[in-house]
């Protein structure tokens, strides 16, 4: 893997997290990316992060739960009975219809009960001012798999604005991010991953859930802070809270 920054990284790991949500037996998304490799790429991606700054280091206990999944779907003579498993809990999970959804991966369930209410519309405000719409078919606005690529877009802006020298450019993405994360993502989060930490049968979505808030924690502490603060310690301190 070659090697990548920070901006990157941040990427990266948004695009990752984003196919989390999409069923992992999905041909059309590619059921070996949501899989063994999908927790491979997540896997070399923190580490490559981590390698560049403290700032991205995640507990040791975390990294070693990830690496765990990913050893044990290296030795699983039967991934497509453990495919099919798992496509078969992120129904369970993130698609029967509520009030049996163990986990609503919308941010207006969490909000006010329902789906597509304030939030959702919020969102799509939110997206229109940077140019773009949520597919006709598609998930929801504030649905999660929404929601990360829509930071994963930002960050793809800033990066562009960081290879260009735009300075100010950046800065003004780093504002949207942080703004989106504060507004929303930080209003439903923590509990969306403790129903899937609480009630999933499958280690796999119990450690990705776990994996998600620290990141989302490190985001918006990182967001908080110029690129050279945050000390190893004190970031560490901040995520074992989580």
């Amino acid at each position: 893997m070659h090697r990548m920054n920070h901006l990157n990284a941040r990427i990266h790991v948004y695009e990752i997290l984003a196919s989390l949500f999409r069923p992992p037996d999905d041909v059309s998304s590619g059921a070996e990316e949501c899989g063994g490799r999908l927790l491979e790429r997540l896997l070399n991606t923190v580490q490559e992060c981590c390698g560049i700054s403290a700032r991205c280091c995640l507990r040791p206990d975390l990294m070693e739960e990830i690496r765990g999944l990913l050893r044990a779907f290296e030795e699983d003579e039967d991934q497509a009975g453990t495919l099919t498993r798992l496509a078969a809990e992120h129904t369970r999970l993130f698609v029967n219809a509520f009030p049996t959804l163990v986990a609503p991966p919308y941010e207006s369930f969490y909000q006010e009960g329902r789906v597509m209410g304030k939030a959702a519309l919020d969102c799509r405000s939110i997206y229109a001012e940077d140019g773009l719409t949520v597919r006709e078919g598609g998930e929801l606005p504030d649905h999660i798999l929404t929601q990360m690529e829509y930071l994963r877009f930002l960050c793809l802006g800033e990066k562009r604005a960081a290879d260009e020298g735009e300075t100010e450019a950046r800065g003004l993405l780093r504002e949207r991010e942080l703004s989106f994360i504060e507004e929303h993502i930080l209003n439903w989060l923590p509990e969306f991953c403790g129903r899937i930490q609480s009630n999933s049968h499958e280690p796999y979505y119990r450690v990705l859930a776990r994996f998600m808030k620290n990141f989302m924690v490190l985001e918006y502490r990182n967001l908080n802070h110029p690129v050279e603060l945050d000390p190893f310690e004190e970031v560490f301190n901040e995520v074992k809270k989580v």
